[in-house]
């Protein structure tokens, strides 16, 4: 007995939680303009840089196309004591995907010996070869569609609690069911805010608090988000040089939000008539360049080639937030 779910490559890898909702969503059209919508902001917190494509919460409860339940450990391990495996295949039978937190280092795709627990998800199994099918973002920190064994799976789940760091998710095991009926469109009245919040840099968590009328969190003031990104990211490059190597997923980040830019504008110009693809496609190439640049940056830090190669940084951020700024601005025009 065979079988494995559809999936898509995801068209961003940023974090596993959101390369893993894009592969288990793209393959459905309908959820396309919720995707591109969803994730086209971006937002930082500059003390800590922790980053975000969206207003840090969970994708899943804000999603209409997907249905979930969230199992504690506990529960699973009580019923099957053993054979966590034979839950995948029961859940999979029925079409439904499973995030199920294990510990890293049973997993050899991860490559770590460390004993550190986190969120993996999967998609089909293969039982004459005990196989299960499982996507990440791996060894390598690239998004891959891997395979375990039954074995090595029942042994990742078993032995969290021999976790040397369990990180506290919200779930334990999380079965998500897909709604294939659901239906999401966008107007140009929800295009045209979401582009003005990203050029005002409205601060998302402070906009939702006043909407839900909810007292607003003091460190939510330090938040960035929209084009005001490129500015915090501009100033670690300037003012702190320890950050300077640790901005990998922040920088990538950049170059996610292109992708999705990109997407959004081929859906804008089918349903709106609004075309800026040449333009958009333009600031998509900039963003690689300055993947690429920054990736030789972390090669030359502490040697005199570092400070020039982060005037260039700096410059390429100043270049692409103003291209960025420009396509925004004509959009809102076109459909006003």
């Amino acid at each position: 007995m065979k079988k494995v779910l559809t999936t898509n490559v995801p068209s961003i890898t940023h974090i596993p939680e959101i390369s893993s909702l894009f592969a288990i969503l793209l393959p459905n059209k309908n959820a396309h303009e919720w995707l591109y919508t969803n994730f086209f902001s971006v937002g930082i917190y500059r003390k800590s840089t922790i980053e975000s494509m969206n207003k840090f919460e969970d994708n899943y409860d804000n999603c209409p196309f997907i249905k979930y339940v969230d199992i504690e450990y506990h529960a699973m391990a009580d019923y099957y004591k053993t054979n966590f495996a034979a839950f995948i295949e029961k859940e999979i039978d029925k079409d439904k995907f499973i995030s199920a937190t294990i510990n890293m280092n049973y997993i050899p795709h991860y490559g770590t010996s460390s004993k550190v627990t986190h969120a993996m998800f999967i998609y089909g199994y293969e039982r004459e070869s005990s196989i299960i099918y499982i996507m990440d973002h791996f060894k390598t920190g690239k998004f891959t569609f891997e395979q375990c064994s039954y074995y090595e799976l029942n042994n990742a789940f078993y032995k969290i609690k021999n976790a040397e760091n369990i990180f506290n998710y919200s779930y334990d095991v999380r079965v998500i069911n897909i709604s294939e009926k659901a239906e999401y469109h966008i107007t140009k009245d929800l295009i045209i805010s979401l582009f003005l919040d990203y050029l005002e840099g409205t601060n998302l968590l402070i906009k939702d608090c006043y909407e839900k009328k909810v007292e607003v969190p003091e460190n939510y003031e330090d938040v960035y988000f929209g084009l005001k990104y490129y500015n915090v990211l501009k100033e670690y490059m300037l003012m702190y040089p320890k950050v300077r190597g640790i901005l990998t997923r922040q920088i990538h980040m950049v170059y996610s939000h292109m992708n999705v830019l990109y997407e959004l504008a081929k859906i804008i110009k089918d349903k709106f008539n609004a075309d800026q693809l040449y333009s958009v496609n333009d600031v998509k190439n900039k963003s690689i360049i300055l993947v690429n640049l920054y990736l030789k940056l972390l090669l030359y830090l502490g040697t005199e080639k570092e400070n020039s190669i982060v005037s260039r940084v700096y410059l390429l951020l100043d270049d692409i937030k103003s291209m960025e700024r420009d396509i925004l601005t004509k959009y809102i025009c076109m459909l006003l």
